[in-house]
């Protein structure tokens, strides 16, 4: 089916966020697929995401690949947190933790 609506366009992105989250076999499966896609389409563009770990599988199937990596910073910690946290708490608790976890983060992180 995938073929298919490919073919009757010019262009087409594919775009996968958190491929890490797929289990090893989907995600085998997923690269596979998308490879035997990909070069039956070239001008098809393929946009995966995912943690560091995946990196290796994409480039098992897609050598070459341009790799850009990306990494958080404490406002960005802050800001998803924020974002994240349940309305209904105290807000001086939620800086609280916000702030403390985003120091255990980023502390993990090296920054």
């Amino acid at each position: 089916m995938l073929k298919t609506a490919i073919a009757s366009r010019e262009q087409v992105l594919i775009c996968i966020d958190a491929l890490d989250e797929a289990s090893p076999e989907h995600r085998v499966d997923l690269l596979d697929a998308l490879r035997e896609v990909s070069r039956e389409s070239p001008s098809i563009r393929i946009f995966l995401t995912g943690r560091p770990f995946v990196r290796s599988d994409v480039e098992r199937y897609f050598p070459g690949v341009q790799v850009i990596s990306v990494s958080p910073t404490t406002d960005d910690i802050k800001a998803y947190l924020t974002m994240t946290v349940n309305d209904n708490v105290d807000p001086p608790v939620v800086v609280d933790v916000i702030g403390c976890c985003c120091y255990r983060t980023t502390r993990r992180l090296g920054t």
